[in-house]
């Protein structure tokens, strides 16, 4: 098998692998929420698919024996960390190149299958931010209705090989040093071990310098307390990619803890204009507290409940607007005829040059 093609494989393996691991993390180490029956009925939904795979793909019938009652999480998520062991000492025995890469494919597909399922879950029963997988050569299917998209990997994404050809082993190897350097840096975070988690990040940025990386590297020197270098990377990832919208919300999130109300405002907006930005809901929370802190209950409560749209399973957000509103109520301020106002306009005051951000 190519060099380039077992790289590919591998990495989509592993992005795979720590995404289901994330919800792994989630459901059973931060939460109860794998000894829920739906739960467990997804659980072992993966578990009979798995064991299906392989028996069918990759050992003899007769080694694989379903047990009488399906094992809890815990040991589905082993099951399936050696299976993808498997499949990948497989890939590097080069025993078959094309059922090799088949199997990879279809273990890739099943655990993206199931994820889905298992986040949109989650997602429905508590407030847990989950990570999507990086898109590389996954292919993400919005459907209709779903809270979580469906990712997949088509075998010819993989077959192609003058696209693979096209891409240097330099590259390959520092696309995945720079994917396992980020994984790292996330899992450190949910530990809350902020400065692994910048010796993580700053280590992915070593390895590629994105929009992305640099704003977690902001992130973990805000969580350490160094407020100032947290800026100044919001900035960098700004001036690196304009339409990247985490940047911008976090820059203004800084200033807001310095009591710079008004300016932190203009960055919130700037965010929710912002092109690429997965949780869009966050601005808006931060433009809200921000008016909690002008004493301006209406125009928070018009924040928090479009956040609430943009995420709709946030209780937390929910029993803010309740509490905000019987406030309201108690005050008598409620009583008023009240219209949703529009959406404040910033731009005239918005920085305009980038390029004199850090000045």
């Amino acid at each position: 098998m190519e060099k380039n093609f077992k790289h590919l494989l591998m990495a989509e393996l592993h992005s795979a692998s720590s995404y289901m691991e994330r919800l792994f993390h989630g459901l059973v180490d931060i939460t109860d929420l794998s000894k829920l029956p739906q739960c467990k009925a997804l659980s072992e939904a993966l578990y009979f698919d798995l064991m299906t795979f392989l028996e069918s793909q990759v050992v003899a019938p007769s080694w694989v024996n379903l047990e009488p009652e399906t094992p809890q999480m815990p040991k589905i998520r082993r099951l399936l960390q050696k299976s993808i062991n498997l499949v990948e000492a497989l890939v590097e025995l080069d025993f078959d190149n094309d059922t090799t890469q088949e199997n990879g494919v279809e273990l890739i597909n099943i655990i993206y299958e199931h994820a889905q399922l298992l986040h949109q879950f989650c997602g429905l029963n508590s407030t847990l931010d989950i990570q999507l997988p990086r898109v590389n050569l996954i292919q993400m299917k919005e459907t209709e209705g779903e809270l979580i998209p469906l990712f997949i990997l088509p075998l010819s994404a993989l077959i192609d090989l003058e696209e693979v050809n096209n891409i240097q082993s330099l590259g390959g190897q520092r696309s995945k040093k720079y994917q396992e350097a980020l994984v790292k840096g996330h899992e450190f975070i949910f530990q809350k071990k902020y400065q692994e988690a910048l010796e993580s990040f700053s280590e992915a940025l070593a390895w590629n310098e994105t929009a992305e990386i640099l704003t977690l590297v902001g992130w973990s020197k805000g969580l350490l307390g160094e407020t100032g270098a947290a800026k100044e990377y919001c900035l960098k990832a700004i001036k690196k990619d304009r339409d990247y919208g985490p940047p911008y919300n976090d820059l203004g999130t800084y200033l807001l803890a310095e009591g710079q109300t008004e300016e932190s405002l203009k960055w919130f907006q700037l965010a929710k204009k912002a092109q690429k930005y997965q949780n869009r809901e966050y601005p808006y929370i931060n433009a809200g507290r921000a008016y909690l802190n002008k004493k301006d209950i209406k125009l928070a409560l018009e924040q928090f409940e479009k956040a609430l749209e943009l995420a709709p399973f946030n209780e937390d957000l929910e029993r803010t607007i309740l509490k905000l509103k019987a406030n309201l109520e108690k005050s008598g301020a409620w009583k008023k005829k009240w219209l949703p106002r529009p959406e404040l306009r910033l731009d005239n005051d918005a920085p305009k040059n980038p390029d004199q951000w850090d000045n």
